[in-house]
């Protein structure tokens, strides 16, 4: 057993307990919320919550979207709580989203599931990345997608010696959304770009080279960070105060492997369409440059196409908007097969994706614009209680 799961079952008589909930029954018929898949342990400044499906690597599915949601409405609205941790049980922090449960009920249910499904990622992502109280995530292991979209947007994001961090989605022929047109447009040019686009893990050298993530402490120093965050009494507890408590566990962080290509990534991802980026790779003669091409020309030409206009617009939007366009993409894309296709590819098959179409030069701008345009039924956002 894991110090941190040995740790989660020592101080089970003092995690608060989960009211168990319902599901909408057209999609999810008698399920009720398992009221175990995340622990939340209040005690003195502040929560930690635990994302708890550790089997699934804490994937976030609908259920979680609901349950993290209220749960985070619940401590900001609690004077006492003056910081909330947020982490994840065994190996892995959270590797995003629960692809299957959304392509497998979107092919049951049609295009009511997708509406739901994003509604509630997006109303959490939202939230989180709106929230009053201070939010400090432990990136500890695999950290990924959805994962990132409840953590990304706040003020201390730590990275262990174990992170590895990315926004895959292209890989199935999604795009990396949870407000990834928000805080990928906003990384040093093009890397927002070469992230959305290939998919590409990065390690904790990487992200703290790039302002990713905020702070390095190794794994083993976590849990004494957290204690300390949770004990500290001199005075209240507010972000310059947890930003000098995390320093004191803080080391230099391993060097950058990302960095030494990143001139090659300013000379090739610097264009507005995905045939002068490959055009660039292919000028370039390093082995690197044509791993990543290679890489490119087997991914879904749509999603290459869609989410180089999604940074590019998210660099102008506020995050709101960013959320409203995502909501638009995704209920697009969930409409067509390569999300499908995709998914199939990685958990079912094995064999490479025939996307649909199959070539760049397939996609027009008329249907790469399609997935832009306004919804009869536009993404809402809960009123904040």
């Amino acid at each position: 057993m894991s110090s941190h799961v040995h740790r989660i079952a020592m101080i089970s008589s003092h995690l608060v307990p989960q009211k168990a909930g319902t599901l909408p029954s057209e999609f999810f018929p008698g399920e009720v919320i398992d009221e175990s898949i995340f622990l939340s342990e209040r005690n003195g400044n502040g929560v930690v919550i635990t994302l708890n499906r550790p089997k699934s690597l804490n994937a976030l599915n609908c259920a979680l979207f609901v349950s993290l949601k209220k749960e985070f409405e619940k401590w900001e609205s609690d004077e006492g709580v003056q910081v909330i941790v947020l982490r994840g049980n065994g190996k892995s922090y959270c590797a995003g989203g629960d692809i299957k449960e959304l392509s497998s009920k979107t092919q049951q249910h049609g295009e009511g599931f997708p509406k739901f499904f994003f509604t509630r990622e997006y109303n959490l992502d939202y939230f989180t990345s709106t929230l009053k109280t201070p939010q400090v995530t432990f990136w500890d292991g695999i950290s990924m997608g959805g994962g990132l979209g409840i953590s990304s947007h706040g003020p201390f994001r730590i990275c262990t010696q174990n992170t590895v961090w990315a926004m895959p989605e292209i890989k199935i022929g999604l795009f990396p959304d949870v407000g990834g047109s928000y805080f990928l447009s906003r990384l040093p040019f093009p890397l927002g770009i070469f992230i959305g686009l290939t998919g590409e893990r990065l390690g904790p050298g990487d992200l703290m080279h790039f302002s990713i993530a905020t702070h390095f402490v190794p794994s083993e120093r976590l849990n004494s960070l957290q204690d300390t965050l949770l004990s500290y009494q001199d005075k209240s507890i507010d972000k310059n105060t947890i930003k000098e408590i995390i320093e004191k566990f803080s080391q230099k962080a391993p060097s950058s492997e990302l960095a030494a290509h990143f001139p090659v990534i300013q000379r090739t991802f610097c264009f507005h369409t995905v045939e002068e980026i490959i055009a660039a790779l292919e000028k370039e003669d390093d082995p690197w440059s044509k791993k990543i091409l290679q890489q490119l020309q087997t991914l879904c030409p749509v999603s290459l196409k869609v989410i180089l206009q999604q940074i590019i617009r998210g660099k102008l939007l506020p995050i709101e908007d960013c959320f409203r366009m995502e909501y638009r993409i995704a209920l697009r894309i969930l409409a067509q097969e390569n999300f499908h296709i995709g998914v199939e590819s990685i958990l079912g098959s094995k064999k490479k994706p025939v996307w649909q179409p199959q070539h760049l030069h397939d996609v027009s701008n008329e249907m790469v614009q399609r997935h832009f345009e306004p919804l009869k039924e536009e993404l809402l956002f809960d009123e904040r209680k």
